[in-house]
C-alpha cells in the first residue's frame, strides 16, 4: 500500500512540475507528451529505487526531480539548443525548491510547529503551497521566458542564461547534499541551508530582473525594426501600385486613340485598316494584363496591412530576381488562430526560401496562396527547385539547409513558433522538381 501511495505522490508532483514547465517554456503538452513524461518519471523512479536497494546509494533519490525534468526538457524541446533545454528543465525545480524551503525553514517554525521526519502531511502541504507560490510568482513576474527561444534574443542573453544554469545546478546540488549529510550522518546543516536559500533567492530575483530588463530592450529594438521594415514594405507596395496605375493609364490613353482610329475605319468601311489595327494591337493586347505583376492587385483581399505590405515586398523581391511569382487570395481573409507577428515571421521565411530556391532553376517560379476553408486558414507556398526532390527528414533541425552549412535557421525558427500553437501544423513535400509548404491554421 505504501508503494502505491508513493507512486501516486510521485505522479502528482510530476504533474505540478510539468505545469510550471509549461508556464516557463510555453510548450503546449499533448496527452502523448503527458503519457511519455509519466512513463519516464516512473522508469527513473523505479531504476533509482532498485539501485538504492541493491547498492545502497541513497543519495541518488535526492536528485530524482532535476534528472527527470531535464531529461523531459531534452525530449519535449529537442529542437532548442542544450543551454535553453537545461534552463527550462531546471528553472521550475529550483524555483519551487526555494519557496518550499522558505516555508520549511522560516515560516513554519515561526508558527511554533516542529518539523521532524514523521511530518509527512506537513511536507505534502508545503509542496502544494510552494507550487502555488511559484505559479503566482511567475504570473506576477510577467516574464515571457519563451521569447528566449528566438535565436537572436538567445545570443544576446546567452551568457546570462549559462550563468543562471550554473547557479541553479550548484544550488540544487549543494542544498540536496546538505540535506543528505544531515539525514544520513546526523550532522546539522540547517543554518547552512538557510543561508544558501536566502542567497539563492536574492540571486534568482536579480537574474530574473536582469533578464526581464534585457529582454524588454531587445523586444523593443525588434519592434522598432519591424515597424521600419513594415514602413519600407508599405512604401514598396505603394510604389508598385503607382507604377501599375501609370501603365494602366497609359494603356487606356493608347486604347482611346486606337478606338478613334477604328471608328474612322468603320465609318469609311475600311476593312483593311480595321484588320491592321486588330493584327498589330488588339490581337495580343489581352496578354499584357496577364502578366504576373498584376497579381499584386489580389492583395486587396488581405485585410492585415502588415501582411499585405510584406507579401507586396516579397512580390517585388521576386521581380528583381527574375522569379515569376503568382498570388492567389480568392476572397477576403484576416489572420486568425495565431499572433500576427508570428504569422508574418513564418510567411517571410517561407517566401524568402522559395525565392532563393527558385532563382537558380531553369524555370524560376513561386506560387503563393492564402485561403479560408471552413474552419481553417491555409497558406501555401510552392516553388521550383534544381533537384528532382529535397530530403525533408531533417530540414527543421537547427543548421540544416540545402543552401549550405550553418544557414538552416529559418525553418528551425518556424518549427519553434508552431510548437507554441497546438492548432497549427505544417506539411512539407518535394517531388518532380518542386517544393511545397502548406501551413494549416485551425480557427
Amino acid at each position: 500500500m505504501d508503494i502505491v501511495i508513493q507512486i501516486f505522490e510521485q505522479m502528482f508532483s510530476l504533474l505540478i512540475f510539468l505545469f510550471l514547465f509549461t508556464m516557463v517554456s510555453k510548450k503546449k503538452l499533448t496527452s502523448k507528451d503527458l503519457f511519455l513524461a509519466l512513463s519516464i518519471d516512473l522508469t527513473i523512479y523505479f531504476s533509482i529505487a532498485l539501485l538504492m536497494f541493491y547498492f545502497n546509494v541513497q543519495f541518488l533519490s535526492y536528485f530524482l526531480l532535476p534528472i527527470v525534468m531535464v531529461l523531459l526538457s531534452f525530449i519535449l524541446l529537442r529542437r532548442l539548443n542544450t543551454t535553453m533545454i537545461v534552463f527550462y528543465g531546471l528553472f521550475p525545480v529550483v524555483l519551487w525548491n526555494i519557496f518550499y524551503r522558505i516555508i520549511l525553514y522560516f515560516i513554519i517554525p515561526k508558527m511554533g510547529i516542529t518539523i521532524d521526519s514523521s511530518s509527512a502531511l506537513l511536507f505534502s502541504i508545503s509542496d502544494l503551497i510552494a507550487a502555488g507560490i511559484s505559479i503566482l510568482f511567475l504570473k506576477w513576474l510577467e516574464f515571457d521566458f519563451s521569447q528566449l527561444q528566438s535565436e537572436n534574443l538567445y545570443k544576446n542573453h546567452q551568457r546570462i542564461i549559462q550563468f543562471t544554469n550554473l547557479i541553479m545546478f550548484s544550488y540544487f546540488v549543494l542544498i540536496q547534499l546538505l540535506v543528505y549529510i544531515q539525514n544520513e550522518y546526523g550532522i546539522s546543516t540547517h543554518s547552512y541551508r538557510e543561508l544558501l536559500v536566502i542567497i539563492q533567492l536574492i540571486t534568482f530575483m536579480g537574474i530574473a530582473n536582469k533578464l526581464d530588463k534585457r529582454l524588454k530592450e531587445s523586444l523593443q529594438e525588434k519592434l522598432v525594426l519591424q515597424q521600419e521594415l513594415q514602413l519600407h514594405n508599405m512604401e514598396s507596395y505603394s510604389k508598385h501600385i503607382e507604377d501599375l496605375y501609370k501603365e494602366v493609364r497609359s494603356f487606356r490613353h493608347d486604347y482611346a486613340n486606337i478606338l478613334t482610329t477604328l471608328k474612322l475605319g468603320i465609318e469609311n468601311d475600311d476593312l483593311k485598316l480595321i484588320k491592321e489595327i486588330y493584327q498589330s494591337v488588339l490581337k495580343d493586347s489581352n496578354k499584357h494584363f496577364r502578366d504576373r505583376k498584376y497579381d499584386v492587385a489580389r492583395l486587396i483581399n488581405v485585410k492585415d496591412s502588415a501582411l499585405k505590405s510584406l507579401l507586396a515586398a516579397k512580390f517585388a523581391r521576386s521581380t528583381e530576381n527574375h522569379v515569376s511569382l503568382s498570388l492567389e487570395v480568392p476572397e477576403e481573409v484576416e489572420t486568425k488562430g495565431i499572433k500576427l507577428i508570428d504569422f508574418i515571421t513564418i510567411v517571410s521565411i517561407l517566401c524568402d526560401n522559395a525565392i532563393d530556391a527558385a532563382v537558380n532553376t531553369t524555370r524560376p517560379e513561386v506560387k503563393v496562396a492564402y485561403l479560408s476553408v471552413e474552419e481553417k486558414q491555409i497558406f501555401i507556398v510552392e516553388n521550383t527547385i534544381s533537384e528532382e526532390f529535397i530530403d525533408i527528414n531533417h530540414i527543421y533541425e537547427y543548421g540544416e539547409s540545402s543552401k549550405g552549412e550553418g544557414r538552416g535557421i529559418g525553418l528551425y525558427n518556424i518549427a519553434k513558433i508552431i510548437d507554441q500553437y497546438p492548432n497549427i501544423s505544417i506539411k512539407t513535400e518535394s517531388y518532380n522538381y518542386k517544393f511545397f509548404q502548406t501551413l494549416e491554421i485551425k480557427i
